[in-house]
């Protein structure tokens, strides 16, 4: 869903028409695509069905790359397959080819199905990174038309120890339905590529091409066919002589047969959205959805079950990985070793495998039903997981957690005004100690700051927001427990926001009380006069104005903030 501009481009191109002709020659752009291989990235709302985030995430890079090289880029791709890559593998990818940016595309997943948007990350505030992150926050947002959750600054591996500006853009969610059936379709990948592209341009100061660099030239699919009941797509378990066809309106647009290798490819295809499908004797029918993209080979190898007379087979794999590290399920953490016991609840019938050297787990040839699994490692906590099994590939990662682990905490609060009590939204919040790096978070519309997963211990806190003056503090963080700690701040001098109304500053020229008019009717122990939380304006006895709020921070400094301060304006 891109927000046109139609007015503003059309009095742009009478005014500036040489811009158009803009290059992006002699920029050397580095494109990543999230996880892949063994990695399948976050599963969308589908579950294990396809495509999950490591094929759509592949979808619109490859698209970006077609884009970069239209306008004259060099590109360098981490990966233009389903291929396995460890996060050193795609830095030194960068570092190593000395690129002049490195763009990496994800999307998100929450347990939260509600959860939802866009939202970019560079390694630290103030940077050519951060700059790279905000053209591709504010492209995705005018082109998705997602909720904004603004560029965001933490250390993940691939854009902190790349050498050149990184970026990595979590575009939307695909936990939550609306968002997966929006990145689901052509179109929506389309805008996706579309924006980062027109972002990279505005990063070097070049004019995109009209249309996002969009071409009609053709492309080619290629893939190996595997028997997906047996195993994962690897050599000796390819399928040679399977048919296999592209389908495009319900009509067999072209037709190949898998070689000797199980490879399938298409060649000079005209760009767009097709089904493929492939049929061989003694296996079942498979058929998924794949997008044909310009100048590009992309890739879609395809596991088919064997035909056993009638009844489906499924089959489950996943990631043992460690829940104690915060790092999530990723290469690095991965256990192997780990011993899991699937038991079917229907008939008890258990079947146990380990996790190999890469942390993949896999039991063959499951009927459908209800699961539960064991998982248990010397030195972690056993897990158990409940599964329910459908037809086909089902995914089922699973954390383990380290015996005697440091527990982790959070912290978390409001950010308002001193003055008008209005929340703050998009303040930068940073969270420092000894040790690490700092950690960096924006207040959300709601006014609300949170860090998760944190060490507990002293930590240092600031507060920035435009029109505000910079707060600072201490906080700790307990192990288990979430620490809250709202925050007020006090208006620039130089924002208008600190002047006194004109309405309120005429009433209170005419009519401020006297010492000995009375004081308004109210309890002598009650430590604040009432209607402080609208704000009611109060006068200390020596005729200066203030408001009282809070007694942990009165209005007037002083901790003695007692009924008998104040009285009514």
């Amino acid at each position: 869903m891109k927000v046109k501009k139609i007015f503003i481009l059309a009095l742009f191109t009478l005014l500036v028409p040489f811009a158009l002709s803009a290059t992006l020659s002699g920029k050397k752009i580095c494109v990543d695509p999230g996880h892949g291989g063994s990695d399948p990235g976050a599963t969308g709302v589908n579950g294990s069905a396809l495509p999950n985030e490591a094929d759509l995430v592949l979808d619109v890079d490859m698209r970006l790359k077609s884009k970069l090289e239209n306008d004259s880029a060099t590109v360098v791709m981490t990966r233009t397959d389903d291929t396995t890559l460890t996060l050193d593998n795609r830095v030194s990818i960068a570092n190593d080819n000395s690129v002049t940016i490195f763009v990496s595309t994800h999307l998100n997943s929450f347990s939260d199905p509600a959860a939802h948007g866009t939202e970019t990350y560079a390694y630290q505030s103030g940077t050519n990174s951060a700059n790279l992150a905000t053209y591709i926050q504010n492209e995705l947002i005018d082109y998705l038309g997602r909720f904004d959750r603004g560029v965001k600054y933490t250390g993940y591996y691939v854009i902190k120890y790349t050498n050149m500006p990184a970026a990595l853009s979590e575009g939307l969610f695909v936990s939550n339905t609306e968002e997966f059936n929006l990145i689901s379709q052509s179109s929506a990948r389309e805008d996706h590529a579309t924006a980062v592209y027109r972002a990279v341009c505005q990063y070097f100061g070049e004019t995109p091409q009209e249309g996002g660099g969009t071409t009609t030239d053709p492309g080619n699919l290629k893939g190996f066919v595997y028997n997906a009941t047996q195993g994962d797509n690897v050599e000796g378990n390819r399928i040679a002589g399977a048919d296999c066809y592209l389908v495009q309106g319900g009509t067999d647009k072209h037709t190949v047969v898998s070689s000797a290798t199980g490879l399938f490819s298409f060649t000079n295809v005209e760009a767009g959205d097709y089904e493929l499908r492939i049929e061989k004797s003694g296996f079942n029918t498979t058929t998924k959805n794949v997008t044909i993209i310009a100048n590009t080979d992309s890739w879609a190898s395809t596991g088919i079950t064997e035909d056993n007379g009638g009844t489906a087979t499924a089959w489950l794999k996943g990631f043992i990985y460690n829940e104690s590290t915060g790092l999530g399920n990723v290469a690095e953490n991965r256990v192997d070793g780990a011993t899991c016991t699937l038991t079917n609840t229907a008939t008890s019938a258990t079947s146990s495998v380990n996790s190999d050297s890469t942390g993949l787990f896999r039991f063959n040839e499951l009927e459908t039903g209800s699961y539960t699994m064991k998982v248990e490692k010397t030195g972690f906590s056993t897990k158990t997981v409940n599964f329910t099994i459908v037809d086909g590939e089902n995914w089922g990662s699973t954390a383990i957690e380290e015996e005697g682990a440091q527990e982790l905490g959070s912290a978390t609060g409001t950010i308002t005004s001193k003055t008008t009590y209005s929340v703050i939204d998009g303040a930068l919040c940073i969270l420092t100690n000894s040790s690490d790096d700092p950690f960096t978070v924006y207040s959300d519309d709601s006014g609300k700051y949170l860090f998760e997963n944190m060490v507990d211990g002293e930590y240092s806190l600031s507060i920035e927001a435009d029109g505000y003056e910079k707060w600072e503090g201490d906080i700790t963080i307990n192990a288990g427990q979430e620490t809250v700690k709202d925050i007020q701040l006090e208006v620039s001098e130089t924002t208008d926001e600190s002047e006194t109304p004109d309405d309120l500053s005429d009433d209170l020229s005419d009519e401020v009380l006297t010492e000995s008019e009375e004081i308004p009717d109210i309890d002598e122990d009650v430590v604040c006069p009432p209607l402080k939380e609208a704000g009611f304006p109060y006068t200390r006895n020596d005729g200066s104005i203030h408001f009282c709020r809070d007694c942990d921070t009165p209005a007037n400094n002083d901790p003695d903030c007692t009924v008998n301060l104040w009285k009514e304006a």
